[in-house]
């Protein structure tokens, strides 16, 4: 006979079971409320049929949680029995107190399953109690009694659920968060799809992608799979990113890190600066590693690499990542198509053997020394949108002594790596994807990696098991990338069940975002292309800065100094104790000191020279003209005033750049990265114009020691790429630095940036003048300044 015809109770009113499933569904998934928990113990307490469903309940999602496995063994501190209330304080049998027993809210929403265990411990003996019709509270197994000294207080609340995608898929029902949801520390989110952010107590806003595995901290927390990306507030300073291999710990405002399925780990710094902290290495640079705007580090547990970024902008905010997945016409951005009916041939260009005709796209790599490439001449950023491309490739002419490939790349240079490398026929910078065929093996293999700078080697992740290339034969071929999730399947066209994808994630964000096709050991005809991109979040940086190649200054060397601008910049009642228009054909050796390539000549003095590729190399040590003698700021405050002319090519790659220091080391500093090529010390004034429209052409930073660098603030400067000349004027009074830049072709176009600067470690320095290797930078009319400013006084004249 079934139990519950044993008797004769009312079954539970529909009505009735609705509100009460409502409440155990809230209790289980963590978000009970005090009222929800005040309102379910009422309902146990007054109806013998509530607390039959309630035990039911619990017991089948105790059941179904032991059968899928425990999601959050590992992430939360080991389930203990919770404090059960004693007799006294049972209504009738099972009946918890709402605020001290199994199911108070603070306990419920921290530990949902270790308080449904608690209530099953004591179900033999509720059970026993219930089954009779004049059920009396049993006595409570001492062992399930707490005292208050011992009971578990749950942990406070420190983040909100501020945005759900419409498309987020949980990985455990049971684990979702609804918007408004507050969570825990330990808590886990793990999500199969979509985007929730959370916004901690400090404000700091973290947004997590997935698929991710994420364990909430009180400032941070652990992300063991997928991406999150932290905008982190001033309260918020030292908000921490465990991974498997390291830490992240912010020291400015908005980074992204990235765990892939292979364990990497690879953070970015979008803004300001973190620390990364890699576990598993020996010696000093490894112990602690500095990263600022634009670089990236990646790490495995027997590999470090630090790389440029490429300027990567902020990526889509939550409302950009609800309209993602809607794809529909009206929101495309770009498509080719290039298929038996097209003629348009102008929409590709090639490097090498590669040419468009005949609605098919040709790869002659068999009769080729060099990879050949064919590129789309728009470009497609996929941080503005998602980029699919698909097409048909055959392959013939497969040379025997190769291993034959071919290649989807995107976020692609249109220009190759650094000659005489082993990889110099490759782009400079691309994420690719490939089938090729395995030399050790019979078999076919995918790949995705990713080739970062000109001048590194290209890092790969290949997987096997798919047919083996073959000569006639077409694969149907598919890339997705969005930015940060990268999707590569190959198939047979004749025989669709031979297929296979694979999936990979990169932060890395090329200078440019071509399209390109890349064959290598054989003929490939590709054939019915499709590129498509859609929704356009924004502008990007590569879209606002014009191709500059060929472009003449309207401002050369032979142009004389704009005397009033300079005079304008010069502060009132102080004394100029330094003064040069480098008309000497040699520099003054009791006024200046140089590090790296310095020259004089023409009235002008140089900082650097062009590299016959014309490439600006921030890995280089960098050229300096360094005061001889040190400067006190705060007991004199200085002044630096003058005129910079930059070289054509400011604004390549990575872009030229002219700082003034104060407070300056006159020696380089140490690191993995653009530290060793930059002075160890100072105060740190920068233009750096291939940085207009992202808010940071103007920055002011400190360099420390040990500490690589605390950026203070950045600014935008309007750039007009015919320009090449500006006035510049920074001050430095020990406590407060500030910048003015002048367009000198329209001096209406200034901006000044200023901020205190008062780190006990610099106190005093050389004055220093720089510029990156490959971009020279000329300097005249300089003049330095000290003592009190104002306005009520003339500039006092020259000492000498």
């Amino acid at each position: 006979m079934h139990p519950e015809s044993q008797y004769d109770e009312p079954p539970l009113a529909a009505e009735l079971q609705h509100e009460v499933r409502g409440l155990l569904a809230r209790l289980c998934d963590g978000l009970a409320e005090q009222q929800d928990v005040r309102r379910l113990g009422d309902l146990i307490a007054a109806d013998v049929a509530v607390r039959r469903y309630y035990l039911r309940y619990l017991a089948l999602h105790s059941s179904l949680e032991a059968a899928a496995g425990s999601f959050a063994d590992s992430a939360t501190p080991e389930a203990s029995i919770l404090p059960f209330p004693a007799p006294s304080e049972l209504g009738v049998a099972g009946a918890p107190h709402a605020e001290g027993g199994v199911l108070s809210a603070a306990a419920t929403r921290r530990w949902p399953w270790a308080a449904a265990a608690a209530v099953l411990a004591a179900v033999g003996v509720s059970l026993w109690a219930l089954s009779r019709p004049e059920a009396l509270p049993p006595p409570v197994t001492p062992a399930l009694v707490a005292s208050g000294a011992n009971r578990q207080v749950a942990p406070p609340l420190v983040a909100q659920v501020t945005f759900a995608s419409p498309d987020v898929r949980w990985q455990n029902a049971n684990d979702s968060l609804a918007l408004t949801a507050r969570v825990r520390p330990g808590q886990t989110l793990a999500l199969d799809a979509g985007a929730v952010e959370l916004t901690y107590q400090t404000g700091t806003t973290l947004r997590l992608r997935g698929p991710s595995r994420f364990i909430i901290a009180t400032n941070g927390g652990t992300l063991q799979r997928g991406e999150i990306v932290a905008r982190v507030t001033k309260a918020g300073q030292g908000f921490t990113i465990e991974t498997p291999h390291g830490k992240i710990v912010d020291r400015g405002t908005e980074f992204g890190v990235v765990v892939d399925d292979f364990g990497v780990s690879e953070v970015n710094v979008i803004e300001g600066r973190v620390e990364a902290f890699p576990v598993g290495f020996a010696g000093p640079l490894a112990d602690r590693i500095g990263l600022t705007t634009g670089r990236t580090l990646q790490w495995s547990g027997d590999a470090i690499l630090s790389m440029n970024a490429g300027g990567r902008s902020t990526p889509p905010g939550p409302g950009g990542l609800t309209e993602i997945g809607h794809t529909a016409a009206g929101r495309l951005i770009k498509e080719v198509r290039y298929d038996a009916s097209s003629r348009d041939e102008g929409q590709w260009t090639a490097l090498g053997s590669g040419r468009a005709a005949d609605g098919s796209l040709l790869l002659d790599a068999a009769a080729s020394d060099a990879r050949p490439y064919l590129l789309t001449t728009d470009q497609f950023d996929p941080s503005q949108g998602p980029v699919t491309i698909r097409c048909d490739v055959r392959l013939s002419e497969l040379a025997s002594e190769a291993s034959p490939a071919f290649s989807i790349l995107t976020r692609a240079e249109s220009t190759r790596s650094k000659p005489g490398a082993t990889w110099h026929d490759m782009l400079a910078r691309c994420l690719r994807c490939t089938l090729k065929a395995d030399a050790a093996s019979s078999e076919g293999m995918l790949e995705v990696g990713a080739k970062y700078e000109h001048d590194r080697e290209p890092s790969a992740i290949s997987w096997r098991g798919f047919a083996r290339p073959q000569p006639d034969v077409t694969y149907r071929l598919e890339m997705h990338d969005d930015g940060l999730n990268v999707s590569f399947t190959a198939t047979l066209a004749e025989n669709p069940s031979v297929t296979k994808t694979v999936t990979c994630r990169s932060l890395f964000r090329g200078v440019h975002n071509f399209v390109a096709f890349e064959a290598l050991g054989a003929r490939a005809v590709i054939e019915n292309v499709l590129i498509r991109q859609h929704r356009l979040h924004k502008k990007g940086v590569s879209d606002a800065l014009p191709d500059l190649a060929g472009s003449k200054p309207r401002h050369g060397p032979g142009e004389p100094a704009d005397d009033g601008v300079l005079a304008s910049l010069a502060p009132r009642r102080a004394t100029l104790v330094l003064a040069d228009d480098f008309d000497r054909p040699a520099l003054d050796g009791a006024l200046w000191q140089t590090l790296g390539e310095v020259s004089v000549g023409g009235g002008r003095l140089r900082l650097g020279a062009e590299n016959p590729q014309r490439h600006i190399d921030t890995w280089k040590p960098r050229p300096y003209l360094l005061t001889a003698r040190t400067f006190h700021p705060a007991s004199r405050p200085v002044t630096i005033v003058g005129r910079a002319s930059f070289a054509d090519n400011f604004l390549h790659g990575y872009g030229g750049s002219f700082a003034v220091l104060t407070r300056a080391e006159a020696r380089y500093g140490v690191g993995p990265s653009w530290e060793q090529s930059a002075l160890r010390r100072g105060v740190r004034a920068n233009f750096w114009p291939a940085a207009s429209g992202q808010n940071r052409s103007l920055e002011l930073f400190e360099m420390l020691s040990p500490e690589p660098i605390n950026l203070l603030a950045t600014g935008d400067f309007p750039i007009n790429p015919d320009a090449r000349t500006y006035f510049f004027c920074i001050t430095d009074d020990g406590a407060e630095a500030t910048l003015v830049f002048v367009d000198a072709a329209a001096p209406e176009i200034r901006q000044t940036l200023s901020h205190a600067t008062e780190s006990p470690l610099l106190t005093s320095g050389h004055i220093a003048f720089e510029s990156c290797w490959g971009a020279p930078v000329e300097l005249d009319s300089i003049r330095i300044y000290e003592g009190p400013g104002g306005d009520d006084s003339p500039a006092a004249a020259p000492n000498d």
